[in-house]
């Protein structure tokens, strides 16, 4: 890990733009940005309008919340410093104004992309779309930014895992993810489900296929960007930061030690010896932050990086 002040340098007066904020993960990048990056510019932060609440509404709510709550007062003016764009990853151009997309292009420095589906189950079309071509809108907004010191992009460990050792570099997917994006636009939801045993080499399902297509996609799209790939293992709930114990959801670990704690899991069919890859989130968010310095202040991009955190 570099000097703390050296992070706080990099970020000084920069601007970052972040997808996924109000996900697990994102809300705690944000407010270790805020909180460990005082003198951090403005963050602009994805939000789409949700159940007629338009997106300043959803940001104020979410500031005025948990986690945010633990280190911020409500009238901490660094508050201030988070500004909503509206849009929706799904979408063409993300969806942005053409007014937001200026701003942004004129502004940004470095640009976070956390948001995914993480369905496990989802139908293949919608996993393409959140995951893919989602990662395509960010990389081409990032080509526009005028000044990029760096585009991070949020994967995960198990992108590839249906190899025996996967090391810190990038895999090669036998489906060009661009044409497989094509296809989905014309093909039935469910012609692509039949589809999708074929071409998932062997994953277990649609989540971990286009994480490794979205990898494949940042591997041809980002040759002339400052650009690393994160591969947090299982997130779970924060170790220190911004309280022990903190989380917001009851998917995988989270929901399996709440039954467990509440006497009603009682047995569960697993190797008891094997070790579990868990990482806290609060280090998760650590480590993105960390990995921005470090592609932000390579002077010369021989290759793009990949960093795991297991």
């Amino acid at each position: 890990m570099p000097n703390p002040s050296k992070l706080k340098q990099f970020y000084e007066k920069k601007s970052v733009f972040i997808t996924g904020a109000s996900g697990f993960i994102g809300k705690i990048l944000l407010l270790k940005l805020l909180v460990s990056c005082p003198d951090i510019g403005h963050i602009y932060v994805l939000m789409r309008p949700k159940n007629d609440v338009s997106s300043n509404k959803r940001l104020t709510a979410m500031l005025n919340a948990l986690p945010f709550q633990y280190a911020l007062n409500d009238e901490d003016p660094c508050k201030k410093k988070v500004i909503p764009v509206e849009g929706d990853i799904t979408r063409e151009g993300l969806g942005f104004s053409d007014t937001d997309r200026q701003t942004l292009c004129q502004h940004v420095s470095v640009v976070f992309h956390c948001a995914a589906s993480v369905k496990f189950d989802a139908p293949l079309k919608e996993s393409l779309d959140y995951n893919v071509f989602a990662t395509k809108q960010v990389i081409d907004l990032c080509k526009q930014i005028k000044d990029l010191s760096c585009f991070i992009h949020c994967s995960t460990a198990y992108s590839h895992c249906q190899r025996q050792d996967i090391d810190e570099q990038f895999y090669k997917v036998t489906t060009n993810p661009s044409e497989l994006l094509k296809m989905a636009e014309w093909l039935p939801s469910a012609t692509l489900d039949q589809l999708s045993l074929h071409l998932m080499e062997g994953r277990p399902n649609t989540y971990t296929y286009t994480k490794a297509l979205a990898e494949q996609l940042v591997l041809q799209e980002c040759q002339e960007l400052p650009t690393a790939v994160v591969r947090p293992a299982i997130v779970v709930n924060a170790e220190c930061e911004p309280k022990a114990g903190w989380i917001d959801n009851v998917n995988g670990p989270s929901g399996i030690s709440i039954l467990a704690a509440l006497g009603i899991l009682r047995a569960v069919n697993w190797n008891y010896y094997a070790k579990t890859d868990f990482v806290p989130v609060d280090k998760v968010a650590n480590a993105m932050i960390a990995v921005g310095w470090a592609t932000g202040t390579k002077k010369r991009y021989v290759c793009l990086l990949i960093a795991h955190y297991t």
